[in-house]
């Protein structure tokens, strides 16, 4: 939601971050164009890829896991959950509109009642007593309504901090920051305050699975097939083709014997 506020501006690290990630789409599009490929398990931006992926993992290393670790050792499980909720609540409303624009009515209609009981009987969303009556969370975004609409994925694209991605869904990042993020309602610095929070939130939940991504001889050719597999999972909604699959194996077998 855009605040027309015209004393409000928006965070200035928030508009830097704007102005760096549609230079980065532009210069995606044109890697597109040269390139003549789209995703399809070939990594066109493999290099710039590569290095914005060691470039998060330091930052991840130095700053971030040792907060998200601080952050889940101090607050008691219910209070994370909680603030987990919390945030998950408030991605509701981009997910309504994401369900209406795939015409997705029903979905909608149950996403909708969910917020609702979840932001007055839930406490703002602390408490998901929605899903103990049967409504589940969905997560739809900007990205997926793209792909939905028919729009190419563009290749894979690692962008600074938030990770993988690929040059459609970038764009949908971009449309969720701008105009459906309800954090874009808080001023300066009490904005800030709670993008950490929510970072830190979000961190802590995958501190399980470092275990997984250390053990792995190329972190990032396994986390850019695993996150490419789970985004075709949630465009389909979880349904694969049944040759998909091996299409991805494949895929990624080839791209190991070129290493």
């Amino acid at each position: 939601m855009i605040n027309r506020n015209p004393q409000y501006s928006p965070p200035r690290l928030l508009l830097l971050f704007r102005v760096f990630l549609f230079s980065l789409l532009t210069l995606g599009l044109v890697g597109c164009a040269s390139n003549g490929t789209q995703n399809s398990g070939r990594d066109p931006l493999g290099p710039y890829n590569r290095f914005m992926h060691d470039f998060n993992m330091a930052g991840d290393r130095i700053l971030i896991k040792p907060l998200a670790q601080a952050y889940d050792q101090v607050l008691p499980g219910p209070v994370k959950t909680g603030v987990g909720n919390f945030y998950n609540n408030l991605r509701e409303p981009a997910t309504i509109t994401n369900d209406l624009l795939q015409g997705k009515l029903t979905m909608a209609a149950e996403d909708t009642l969910r917020f609702l009981i979840n932001t007055t009987f839930g406490m703002l969303g602390f408490i998901d007593i929605a899903s103990y009556l049967g409504l589940p969370r969905h997560v739809e975004d900007f990205g997926q309504t793209l792909a939905v609409w028919g729009i190419p994925s563009g290749p894979y694209l690692v962008l600074p901090l938030l990770g993988p991605s690929t040059i459609r869904d970038s764009f949908g990042v971009a449309v969720h920051s701008i105009y459906t993020d309800p954090m874009n309602e808080l001023e300066s610095p009490e904005s800030e305050y709670s993008s950490v929070l929510r970072l830190l939130s979000v961190r802590a939940e995958f501190l399980p699975a470092d275990k997984v991504l250390e053990a792995q001889p190329d972190q990032y050719l396994f986390t850019r097939e695993a996150w490419l597999q789970r985004r075709n999972q949630m465009i389909h909604d979880h349904e694969r083709k049944p040759d998909e699959s091996r299409k991805v194996e494949e895929e990624l077998i080839d791209d190991l014997l070129e290493e």
